[in-house]
Parts: C-alpha cells; sequence; structure tokens
C-alpha cells in the first residue's frame, strides 16, 4: 500500500525544509523532496575549490527569517552562519569601494569618489533601514482576508489596523520605495554614476528588474 502524507514538499532547500518542519510541527505526515545529493538550499556551505568554501546559493543569511531560526533551533542542529563586516566591490580602473558595517568606514570610501554622495550615504542607509524593519514585521503577518464575511472578517482588519495605526506614513515610503525602479530611487540620493552603479546592482541580485 502507497504511502499517504497530508503534504509534499518539492525541493528541500532552506524553504522547502523550513515549510516541512513547522507542519510537521503541526501533526502533519510530511514527505520532502530534494533532487540534489544535499538539502538546505541557501543555507548550504560547499567546496567549490581545494580549500575553498562558500554559501552555494546565497550571498547572505537575510534569507532565513531569524524568528524561523529561532524557533526551529536550527543553531542546536548545527547551523552557523560568518558574517562579513566588509563588502569590496571593484571598479573598472583597478580601484574599489568597500561598503563596511561601520558607517564612517563606508563613508570615507565613498567620499573618494564623491564628497556629496559620502555626506548622503547615511541618510540613504537609515532611509532603507526603516523600510527592511517595517518589511520584517509585514512578512509576519497572516494577510487579511477580504472575502470574509464573517466575524474574523470584521476583528481581522480592525487588528491590524490598530497595529500599524502609527506606522501610515512609513507604509506610504515603503509603497512609494517599491514603484520606483532601481535607478529612480538611488538617483534621489547620489549624483555619483559610479556610486550609483554600485548601489543598484545590490538591487538586481535575487530580482527580475530592469536597468
Amino acid at each position: 500500500m502507497a504511502a499517504r502524507w497530508d503534504a509534499k514538499i518539492v525541493g528541500g532547500g532552506h524553504t522547502g525544509l523550513a515549510c516541512g518542519a513547522y507542519l510537521a510541527r503541526a501533526g502533519l505526515k510530511v514527505l520532502v523532496l530534494e533532487r540534489r545529493p544535499i538539502v538546505g538550499g541557501a543555507d548550504v556551505t560547499e567546496a567549490f575549490a581545494p580549500g575553498f568554501r562558500a554559501s552555494t546559493f546565497a550571498f547572505i543569511m537575510g534569507h532565513l527569517h531569524p524568528k524561523v531560526i529561532a524557533e526551529l533551533e536550527l543553531h542546536r542542529h548545527g547551523l552557523r552562519s560568518v558574517e562579513a563586516d566588509n563588502v569590496i566591490s571593484p571598479t573598472d580602473d583597478g580601484d574599489r569601494i568597500v561598503f563596511s558595517k561601520d558607517p564612517v568606514k563606508t563613508h570615507a570610501q565613498i567620499a573618494r569618489v564623491s564628497r556629496r554622495d559620502a555626506d548622503n550615504s547615511p541618510k540613504f542607509f537609515a532611509h532603507l533601514s526603516a523600510r527592511v524593519d517595517l518589511l520584517r514585521r509585514l512578512q509576519l503577518e497572516a494577510p487579511v482576508d477580504p472575502a470574509r464575511r464573517d466575524l474574523r472578517g470584521l476583528i481581522d482588519p480592525v487588528r491590524f489596523a490598530l497595529r500599524y495605526r502609527g506606522a501610515a506614513r512609513e507604509v506610504q515610503r515603503l509603497i512609494e520605495t517599491l514603484s520606483l525602479s532601481a535607478h529612480e530611487s538611488v538617483a534621489r540620493w547620489f549624483d555619483t554614476p559610479l556610486v550609483r552603479a554600485k548601489l543598484m546592482h545590490w538591487v538586481t541580485i535575487g530580482r527580475t528588474v530592469g536597468p
């Protein structure tokens, strides 16, 4: 007799494994299928040359939400992350711009290209951080179902509005930011083509966007 499953997940990457774990914790019988001989997706470290190892499918650990890491106790099960304090972005002339977690170092690097752009960089990153903080909160929200006509359908939108009653302006800014192209967004803050290009590069990673 064929085995019966409550859920079948195609892909044993970090998302598939997390979904499978949550479903299994809820008491469901789950089957996770993966083509490769190794599971983990963006959270896999593999050797790509003798003596060199790297994350195969991800350049940051931001693809795995901290709440998921904590709830599934992934560190207890062997997950280890190494944070890079600096990211080197080379230029055509053999030089580079180093983007650092230290805003003072990043300011000094951009100032080599443009002092005005350097002075705008802390404001730009603060602007992005505020949008990211709001997005992280929204990630954990169950979407409101506008088609519900019962009591739950009335209560859920009210509760959502109350939780974000002080964030109306922030939501408006988030929508505005997401509606802009990468160039339009960066050009509001920076003048130098080189600095614009380096920052627009981050937008294109993992997303399908126009130039």
